[in-house]
């Protein structure tokens, strides 16, 4: 699998689709997503609610600056992960709601000249 990549401090748009157990897509009642570093265990950005516009089956997650920023500035690149969850009513029985859970990977490339600032 091919890892998007993104510059430092940089925006991207990423598109995430919902689907459910047999990959048909869905509308989730609910949905929320975190993003981490790979390497590092470090939580990028806490868990996010997503705003759903039904009959939305995918949604675009702006990556923002701090989204996109390098932790350890002696690597090349770093991993981040994206980790989205969402809720939604079965089509077998529409009252039963089930849960789903993905990921996306992607790199960020370590720019030797931008500076990211301290966390507060």
């Amino acid at each position: 699998m091919a890892i998007d990549e993104v510059k430092e401090r940089s925006l991207k748009v990423i598109n995430i689709a919902f689907v459910d157990e047999d990959g048909n897509p869905v509308t989730p009642t609910s949905a929320s997503y975190r993003i981490d570093d790979v390497g590092s265990d470090v939580q990028v950005r806490g868990n996010t609610a997503i705003s759903i516009v039904s009959p939305a089956t995918d949604v675009d997650i702006p990556l923002t600056a701090s989204d996109t920023s390098i932790l350890d500035e002696t690597r090349a690149y770093e991993t981040k992960r994206l980790t989205y969850s969402w809720t939604y009513n079965t089509a077998t029985s529409p009252s039963v709601e089930a849960d789903d859970n993905d990921e996306y990977l992607y790199n960020v490339v370590n720019l030797k000249g931008v500076t990211t600032p301290s966390p507060p």
